[in-house]
């Protein structure tokens, strides 16, 4: 009936607005100001680190910086002495802790009147060049060698020794490689144990190889490294003596058995495969003949089978890290089941393979598992030491791939030091971040890319990256792997596979100092313009009493250190030695420096790193916006409204500079340059500081400091005519970290200044007086009607001709009521305040995100849907063009209420938080909107209480201009949940919605034949295209008594597609498939479920990330490229999915524009 002509605004987003509880509580609303997803307690990393204890860790390596192993000599040294020492001499060697070495000519005693001296002459004693020479070590039977005697001449040559066009010869010093792999590893424990007093936030255990049996020896069990265990820890390492051979794989699957300690039931694998095989731990791990390996914890006579278990929680991480020095010997006692895991002739990528697919604790937390895709498997990371043939042949880095980690190769003690941090640092990584994505294309071409914030909760430290998406080798776009489309050889129609960052903007922030210097604006309401850059002698009294500034010219005041600190000055951290400032920012008392470091604690060595300081904050919430020349259709307006001028000014901005906008909790909205290269790639372009937040900037200095938001809102973007031209603005919000809302002009970000600051409100400044503190049901002013403004806001042009920022008014407001504002883009006055007069002191309530629907297209509002606390969906008419008689619409009824139970539908309310969405009616209907929501809540620390939760559901109404009922909707549910590929699929009904007696659909969020909800919500914005919608759910991970994985850490999601008009199931035939399922690339039959003895279409795709938001669409052909980030290892998914074209109903010529 309808065609969408829904324009693409700037931004694809990543989470929306948050969702909503059940009760409101009588205690005032306010946000969680710590993530939820990190969880109340922390899932502490298991890691196993296991130290070669072969033989061969006595030979000597090179010192960081030689170009020579010690026994290759410079091709133009040619020393040989007159008077060689004879070949058959017995040689005594050592090297002391120091890297001296010391040669003796009899194994009796190396005192200094034994020692062989070297130097010129005749009467030197060294050796013949072109003897060989057998070398002992001093004080054992360990034998090296053979060398030649122009290899030893030159390990031995002092700095005098001369011999041809080579002078001034040093030879490179050297130490045995087990003292420099215990000098690494001791440094290593140091580094990841906590300071004095502080908890610990690692489990380390060490290993070696069982030098008098097969496999490995446990030395120190996996526990809480506390400063007394890594003291423990210290001392096993350089008790570490070499002796024996190599059993890499061995001793790995006995690490694999260690880690599987209280698991009774069987083990899974293959556990991808059609058939997977079970098989009891002892089976897994025994001797090659089936008969049990003895305990990897075995002294030198005795065993101990009573290991305290290393996995304590379903959500725990483990890993392995092997250092060795030489490839596998003696390797070959390990169970059929892991030999022939793979196929090749070694097996230590066999054992890291099955240990990273197999659940090593099946039965551990099973239920929470099944919901959460999670397993205790074990990734294994390999450091090749010394030996320069580790780092060509594949053994060690095959074992890391397969294992899920990754291999270093360290030539010297240096390069070891920087291989073990490394490995902790991508440790590290996997544990500790969440994400947000955004697309800068809707097509997948060869600028395509998305930009990711990372947040690490170790340090509150940010990352915000561009990473670019792999070509399509669908070159005709029918979603078939076509001949010669498959130009790598894999078999896969690839695309849109994400790359490698090409920068990360933390990176590229100017330099405090630097010329030129950050562009940091703010806003000072009493300053002309109000835009003003953020230094001493622009601001107003307030915001100097806020940051603690008495004289801006005072080379002492620490109020302008502080400012300066947040500009990016370093030099009053507390990491600087030289300073004499004050203990606390209040104090006068001699100290050290006063603020916190602004280091990632969690990167390479833990101390300083490139940036230092760390510039950007974490990054949660916000939702990126990415601006370059998009069209938002506004060439239809009249000319008078700039419509004959708006063809030039989108065709001018094709050469302006691309940019990204997001909000970190440093206090800034952030622009950053979103060229994939160039000198200013992935540069700090612009920043602006809210007024607003100014009292939580102190906070940010301290070394105590503990996680609030500051700049949380998501941006919006849009093109306004305003002052007779066409400007690009900016619309955000301080989200979580405060009551306020703000508006730049970004039309030319390359000259952002004081002039493009346009205005900022909040609960305590509007730049019209009466906005604020007027209270009346026509007006309701923002002092006591805006709360948390979590909402995000849309730029629009309105009925009156006016320009406007449509914003809802948050949660937690003194009066606790559902507000629209309508704010006027160029001034920030209200043009009009409805006030849908829901809402109390024990009802509390806010209005959440909303959307505008033009529905004649002439890219006007008509229309705004939103939401409430209180369950409601909110109808607005504006199509008036007297703003006075904008209002609810419905009588001021809402549209619809959501209730869990409608017979009791007052006590049952369900919150809406996130956006809704709004399409075109189906064929069945003939007027009207169909409104698309789901509910729940997620963002105060309450919300992470899954225990006995409120069943939350998804929402398709028909909005026919009258009100709807739950009782007026047909059922959908989610029938079936299977495993397919390792991955979890849903199944939904397909029942018939008939719009002659229905209005709409609904889907509880219920587990198949589940009467109780498991907290599953929705927390994302859903998306419309072609017919099918698109959305994402959201379930914490429920608390389990005492045990590690406390509620909220991680959580799941599932990303849902379905029929729009009736929420059923897609068709049950190929071209109803809606992912790829088995892996080729291609949407077709093959991606069916056999369920119920027929091929069925899932519904539901189980997110591998973790929790996630809404996902970045783009297109790809016939296929489409989902992409979700999530807050779990690997933080990004790609999914391959069919376009569903030709699937929406008939088209009408002027159907409605959702607008920006």
């Amino acid at each position: 009936m309808y065609t969408n002509k829904i324009r693409r605004a700037a931004s694809t987003y990543f989470v929306g607005v948050i969702l909503s509880a059940v009760l409101m509580p009588a205690a005032a609303i306010t946000p969680s100001q710590i993530p939820l997803n990190v969880g109340v307690t922390a899932a502490k990393p298991n890691i196993m680190l296991m130290i070669d204890s072969s033989g061969s860790m006595k030979d000597d390596v090179t010192s960081p910086g030689t170009s020579q192993v010690p026994s290759d000599a410079p091709s133009n040294f040619s020393y040989s002495c007159k008077n060689p020492a004879s070949a058959g001499t017995p040689a005594y060697m050592i090297v002391n802790s120091t890297g001296t070495p010391r040669f003796c000519k009899d194994s009796a005693t190396c005192a200094t009147s034994n020692q062989i001296s070297f130097g010129k002459g005749s009467s030197s004693k060294c050796f013949d060049k072109n003897s060989s020479y057998t070398v002992k070590y001093f004080g054992t039977s360990y034998t090296i060698g053979p060398y030649t005697g122009l290899q030893l001449n030159w390990y031995f040559s002092k700095n005098s020794f001369s011999a041809g066009s080579l002078t001034a010869v040093a030879t490179p010093v050297t130490n045995q490689r087990i003292a420099i792999a215990k000098q690494a590893a001791t440094d290593l424990v140091d580094t990841l144990s906590p300071d004095p007093g502080a908890r610990p936030n690692v489990r380390l255990g060490l290993a070696r190889y069982d030098n008098d049996e097969d496999g490995g020896m446990l030395l120190s069990e996996v526990k809480d490294l506390d400063l007394t265990y890594a003291t423990t820890i210290k001392n096993q390492i350089n008790a570490i003596s070499p002796n024996g051979f190599t059993p890499l794989a061995e001793t790995l699957s006995d690490i694999g058995k260690y880690f599987a300690t209280g698991e009774t039931g069987n083990l899974k694998l293959h556990p991808t495969a059609t058939t997977p095989k079970l098989q009891s731990v002892d089976k897994v791990f025994s001797k090659a003949d089936g008969t049990t390996t003895r305990s990897i914890n075995c002294g030198t006579s005795t065993c101990n089978d009573a290991l305290a278990k290393p996995i304590l929680g379903y959500c725990q991480k483990s890993f392995a890290v092997l250092v060795s020095d030489g490839l596998p010997t003696r390797d070959d006692e390990i169970s059929p089941d892991l030999k022939n895991y793979l196929d090749g002739p070694d097996y230590l990528d066999d054992v890291a393979k099955a240990l990273y697919e197999m659940d090593l604790r099946p039965s551990l937390d099973a239920t929470i598992k099944a919901e959460t895709v999670s397993k205790n498997n074990l990734v294994t990371y390999t450091i090749g030491l010394a030996d320069p043939t580790l780092n060509t042949k594949s053994v060690l880095s095959n074992a890391a791939a397969a294992g899920g980690g990754k291999f270093f190769f360290a030539e010297d003690s240096k390069a070891l030091a920087t291989a073990l941090e490394d490995t902790i640092a991508d440790i590290t990584s996997k544990i500790s971040s969440s994400a947000s994505v955004v697309a800068n294309s809707a097509k997948l071409d060869a600028n395509a890319a998305i930009f990711q914030g990372i947040f690490d909760s170790a340090d509150w430290t940010g990352t915000f990256s561009m990473f670019p998406l792999g070509l399509s080798e669908d070159t005709n776009g029918d979603g078939i792997l076509d001949s010669g489309e498959d130009t790598n050889g894999n078999g896969v129609l690839d695309g849109g596979e994400i790359g490698d960052a090409v920068w990360d903007a933390a990176e590229r922030i100017p330099a405090f100092g630097s010329t030129p210097g950050r562009n940091i604006l703010t806003y000072n309401s009493t300053a002309t313009p109000k835009g003003v850059a953020f230094e001493c002698a622009n601001l107003s009294a307030t915001q100097k009493t806020s940051l603690g500034i008495s004289d801006c010219n005072s080379t002492t005041d620490q109020g302008v250190w502080l400012l300066n600190y947040i500009r990016g000055d370093w030099s009053h951290e507390e990491k600087n030695p030289t300073r004499t400032d004050a203990d606390t920012i209040r104090s006068s008392t001699p100290g050290v420096g006063i603020f916190r470091n602004r280091t990632r604690l969690n990167k390479k060595t833990q101390v300083k790193i490139a940036p230092d300081p760390w510039l950007l904050g974490d990054i949660v919430n916000s939702n990126p916006a990415y601006v370059s020349a998009e069209d938002y259709g506004y060439d239809i307006l009249p000319s008078t409204d700039g419509g004959d001028l708006y063809t030039t000014f989108v065709t001018g901005n094709e050469s302006r500079r691309k940019m990204i906008y997001v909000g970190a909790n440093d206090g800034m909205l952030h622009g950053f340059d979103a060229s994939a290269t160039g000198a200013d790639a992935g540069k700090e372009i612009l920043a602006y500081i809210p007024n607003a937040v100014y009292d939580g900037l102190i906070a940010l200095s301290s070394p105590n400091y503990t996680h609030q938001y500051l700049v949380d809102g998501s941006p919006r973007v849009a093109d306004a005519f305003i002052s007779g031209a066409w400007h690009t603005v900016l619309v955000s919000t301080t989200g979580a970290g405060g009551k306020a809302v703000f508006a730049l002009d970004i039309t030319n970000p390359s000259s952002f200044g004081g002039s493009n600051v346009l205005w900022e409100i909040s609960d305590t400044y509007s730049p019209n007086a009466a906005d604020l503190t007027t209270d009346t049901t026509t007006l309701r002013g923002f002092a006591k009607n805006l709360g948390y403004t979590l909402p995000q806001a849309s730029i629009v042009k309105m009925n009156d001709g006016s320009w406007a920022a449509i914003v809802a008014n948050g949660y937690g407001s003194t009066n606790n009521l559902a507000v629209l504002y309508i704010i006027n883009i160029q001034t920030g006055n209200i043009i009009a305040a409805i006030d849908t007069k829901a809402g109390s002191a024990t009802a509390q309530n806010g209005l959440s995100t909303p959307i505008a629907v033009d529905t004649d297209g002439d890219r006007i509002v008509d229309t705004i849907y939103a939401g409430d606390l209180l369950g409601n969906m909110w109808k607005f008419d504006v199509k008036a063009n007297n703003p006075s008689l904008w209002q609810v619409a419905n009588g001021g009824s809402p549209l619809f209420v959501a209730c869990s139970n409608p017979s009791a539908c007052d006590t049952t309310r369900q919150p809406i938080t996130g956006k809704p969405q709004v399409s075109e009616v189906g064929t069945n209907q003939v007027t009207g909107n169909m409104v698309y929501f789901g509910t729940g809540k997620y963002f105060e620390t309450i919300d992470n209480n899954v225990a006995n939760a409120q069943t939350q559901t998804f929402y398709g109404i028909w909005d026919n201009d009258s009100t709807v009922a739950r009782g007026d909707l047909q059922v959908q549910t989610i029938t079936d949940e299977v495993t397919a590929n390792g991955i979890n699929f849903r199944v939904t009904s397909k029942n018939t919605v008939d719009y002659l007696s229905k209005k709409g659909w609904y889907m509880d969020l219920l587990k198949p034949s589940a009467t109780t909800s498991d907290g599953e919500r929705v927390v994302s914005f859903p998306l419309f295209r072609n017919g099918n919608l698109i959305f994402i759910t959201l379930t914490p991970i429920p608390p389990i008594g005492t045990e590690i994985c406390g509620a909220g850490s991680e959580g799941t999601s599932w990303l849902m597609e379905m029929d729009a008009f009736t929420g059923s199931r897609l068709e049950d035939t190929a071209g109803g498939a809606p992912w790829d399922i088995n892996g080729d690339g291609v949407i077709d039959a093959k991606d069916l479920l056999f369920i119920g003895g027929k091929y069925t279409a899932p519904s539901g795709r189980q997110s591998t990330v973790g929790s996630a938001g809404t996902p970045a669409i783009v297109t790809d052909g016939g296929r489409i490229i989902i992409i979700t980030s999530g807050s779990k290892e690997g933080n990004k998914e790609h999914i391959k999915g069919k376009d569903h074209t030709g699937s929406s109903p008939g088209s009408r010529q002027s159907w409605r524009q959702l607008l920006p």
